[in-house]
Formats: C-alpha cells, structure tokens, sequence
C-alpha cells in the first residue's frame, strides 16, 4: 500500500456571486502552519450525515440545515477535492486523496477499497471504543461480482447497505444487514404500498443511537442516504409520497453560467454545443424533482436530530452534514452532472455541531472534505495508521489560513472520457486547472467572476497568478500525506493595477 503508518446558510450569492514547487517545501509548510491534533474536552458520539449530488443552492430549501447553521459552525467554502461519489467515499474511509487511494472510478471500485485498505475510518473508531454502525449508500460497487453481498467491510457493529441491486431504486432493490463479525444476509425490500427506502435507514439510524445509549456505548453513525441521486432508470429521484410536486413552481437558477453565452474561452475539453429548449426542460423537471427528494432527506435529519433529543445526547454528539459532491443543473451548458472542476461540481458546504463549533459561525477559509475524516477522528480521540490528508474542523472555527490551496483531481478513465480529468487547485480567490488529457487549462478570478465565465488563462494581467499557480499545482498534484493540507504557501499576487 501507499501509506502504511444563502443567506444564514453561507451559500447566498456570494458562493456563485463571490523549478517546480517540492512536495518536501510543502510539508515543511504545513507543519508551521497547522494547529496540532484537535482535542475535545471530552470524547463526543459523531453522526456523519451524507447525501448524495446535492448542487449548494439547493441546501437553502432545507429547514434542517438552516437549524444546523443557527445551531453550528457553517465552513462555506468546503471542496470535495475529486467530485465523484465512489472516490469521494474512499476518501472518508481512508482520509486520502484519490491519487493515493486509487479508488478512482465507479464500476466495482468497492473491490480495490477492498483489497488495498482493509481497515479504514471505522476499524480506527472501534479501536478507540466506539460503537459504529453505517446505514445506506456504501462505496459503488459493494454487492457484485468479485465480492460476496454477505461480505461486510471491517469495523462496522452494525451494517446496513444497498447492494448493487438495489442502489438508487427508491422503493424497491436489495440491502445487506449484518455486521463485520458474522457478516450480512441479503434482503428485499419490503413491497407495500407507499414504501420508500429512506424509511428502513430512518429505523435502522434511530434502531442504532437508541441501543447505543441504552448500553452505555459511544457510537459514530455514518448516515448515508442515496438522496438526491438520480432514481436507477435515470429520472430524477423518487421522494416519499408526501413530498411528490411539492416543488412545482421551482426551476433551476438562471446564473449567468446557465446555458453560457459564449464558451470560446474554454479548454478543449469543456467545449459544448448550446443548450436546446428540451434541455431547460429537461434540467427544470430534474431540479424539481431532486428538491422533491430533498424534502424526504430533510425528513431523515429531523428524525436522527429527534432521537438525538430524545435519548439525551444531543449535547454531547457531534453531527457533520455534506455531500459527496455538487451537480449542475444547466451551468456551463452542462444539462446534468459532476465530474468537473467548476464551482458546481466542486463546492459542497459543510455544517458542523457539536461542542468546539460555535452556533451561527461562519467560516469562509476554505476547507477540504479530506477535513472531514480528521474532525471524525478528533471528536473521537482516535488514531489512524497513517497521515490522514486533511485536518479537522475543531481547528478551523476561526480559519486557519486564507491562502489555503485545495488540489483538485479527476482521474477515471482517461483513456475513454478524457474530457473529465484535470488536475488543479482552488483557493479562496482562484481556481486553476489543467485538462492533461485533451490539454489546455482554466483560471478563474473568484472575486469578480463567480460563476466562472471568463478564463484568464494568457490574460497579461494575471501572468504573474497564472505562473505561480502553475508552478505550484507541479507540487500539488501528487501530494502525500502533510503536503496535501496545501497551507503555508503565502498570499497569492493580485492581478496587475489592482
């Protein structure tokens, strides 16, 4: 293996509206800069709640999450460093970026994880005697061929997953239960009328946090609800029955990157013809649908935050709530999607409560979802065997550093949809990024192109950010362990004349 040691939300029109550097100077960097191991008082419970292709805007439709921002900490400027949902999981397992975890893809990805990290984020949240248990959506992949469905991953008390038959079905498919000791045996759902699979994770989730306080144990519950994601057949996703059309009147956000004008400024890679009216059709039925879909998610959290209440614990439980990535809805001509190193694929919020996250924070330092798993682990007093590529929020409430470079990455299948890999780096004013399988490269200047529709890539004015981004990105992209924190870099220039 690689390593073997809007508004009160944050997310209002500012997120869419505001030699080669060594990996060893990187390191040397991170270690002035970065705050020690975070340490709470006292040993919390996590609940890490996990949504599936959630586009920022779409938060703001979610009562519970405007509760999670009065109630705690929102880090606003939170990137998911390769937006895809099987890499992203690996990501929270290991605490590693894609490049060093391998788990780059979708199709039976589960098997490299597998294979290459048998004992990732839970077996280290047992080991520092904790109670886990996991509900939903796992790393794609798990349930087919070349592993057995009844196979359970290591660390888990409790385990409840859709296999690959029954991942984004919605009210019908297949589930393993079980747990890492005995394994899983294989279910159906139930068929009844008005059934809906989010109400099996429900129960199991509220099954779990209320055994877990009756026996006295401190629990970590990883929440991962497949919600909003794209029902199977590929429509938008199917919601409890309560909620179909709640949204009817709703269509996607007509930011000036919707259907944009004029896309000469592009690399290669992103060039697309303009965007039809079946399209915008298309896009406004999915986002009325996906915000359906919501509704239902929504319902989930409450339930979780309730028992939570109820069992006595809320006090001393943090809970984390993300997305594995973004979605666009139409932007860049985009008429569906991640996978790219725009603003819509890339930046997901994240909230955070618990006892070290004051309520109504906002942090808009940026921040990694490779964080994530640290502040997991810091809530936990737990250790991992090696460097985790991220470090936690506890040590970020107040920012920890403006200049902050995030890497960005997309490695899958190259060969076949080079168009999708790039390789860049984001930061609180800039995004950059290389296209290295169909070339050409991207430079945006956030602070007065917010929606990304004028690249200054060859722009004299930005020559001196253009190059020191672009020797930095040479250190970057295949960091390693403290070199992918990306701070201790110092400010960047400003364009010239300003």
């Amino acid at each position: 293996m690689g390593h073997t040691n809007s508004s009160n939300l944050g997310i209002g029109p500012a997120r869419f509206g505001a030699g080669a550097l060594a990996c060893l100077t990187l390191a040397v960097a991170a270690l002035l800069l970065v705050p020690g191991p975070a340490m709470a008082a006292k040993r919390e419970n996590v609940v890490f709640i996990y949504l599936d292709d959630v586009s920022a805007p779409q938060f703001q439709y979610m009562s519970e999450v405007r509760k999670l921002a009065r109630e705690g900490t929102t880090f606003e400027q939170s990137i998911v460093t390769d937006p895809l949902c099987c890499p992203a999981r690996a990501s929270m397992l290991t605490g590693l970026f894609a490049h060093n975890h391998t788990v780059v893809g979708k199709p039976r990805e589960y098997n490299v994880l597998r294979k290459r990290y048998p004992e990732t984020l839970p077996v280290w949240m047992q080991d520092a005697k904790y109670r886990t248990g996991f509900v939903g959506k796992y790393v794609n992949g798990y349930g087919t061929r070349g592993n057995p469905e009844s196979d359970v991953p290591k660390g888990w008390d409790e385990f409840l997953a859709f296999t690959k038959h029954g991942e984004y079905k919605y009210t019908r498919g297949k589930f393993a239960r079980g747990n890492s000791k005995d394994g899983a045996r294989i279910a159906n759902f139930p068929a009844k009328k008005n059934f809906h699979v989010e109400q099996v994770l429900r129960e199991s989730a509220t099954d779990f946090i209320r055994s877990s306080v009756k026996d006295k144990k401190r629990f970590f519950l990883w929440y991962s609800s497949p919600l909003p994601h794209a029902e199977a057949e590929g429509g938008p996703p199917i919601p409890e029955r309560q909620d179909i059309g709640r949204n009817a009147g709703e269509r996607a956000p007509r930011t000036p990157a919707f259907n944009e004008l004029d896309m000469s400024d592009k690399a290669p890679g992103a060039l697309r013809a303009p965007l039809d009216e079946l399209d915008i059709q298309f896009i406004d039925n999915n986002w009325r649908g996906t915000l359906d879909g919501l509704r239902t998610a929504n319902r989930s959290i409450g339930k979780l935050r309730k028992t939570l209440q109820k069992e006595g614990v809320a006090d001393e439980t943090t809970i984390i709530f993300t997305a594995d990535n973004g979605f666009h809805f139409g932007e860049h001509r985009l008429a569906r999607g991640k996978n790219t190193p725009y603003e819509e694929s890339i930046l997901v919020p994240t909230w955070v409560v618990g006892s070290e996250f004051p309520a109504g924070n906002v942090v808009k330092d940026p921040v990694s979802n490779l964080d994530i798993p640290a502040t997991i682990l810091a809530a936990g007093k737990a250790d991992a065997p090696w460097q985790i590529e991220g470090f936690p929020l506890q040590d970020q409430t107040a920012g920890t550093d403006p200049n902050r470079r995030i890497p960005l990455e997309r490695l899958y299948a190259c060969d076949i949809v080079p168009d999708q890999c790039f390789k860049g780096v984001r930061t609180a004013r800039y995004a950059y990024w290389e296209r290295f399988a169909t070339g050409g490269a991207e430079l945006y200047d956030l602070s007065d192109d917010p929606y990304q529709t004028e690249n200054r890539l060859g722009d004299p004015l930005y020559a001196n950010v253009e190059a020191q981004l672009r020797q930095e990105l040479l250190g970057l992209k295949n960091c390693d362990g403290e070199s992918c924190f990306g701070v201790g870099l110092g400010e960047l220039p400003a364009p010239v004349g300003e």
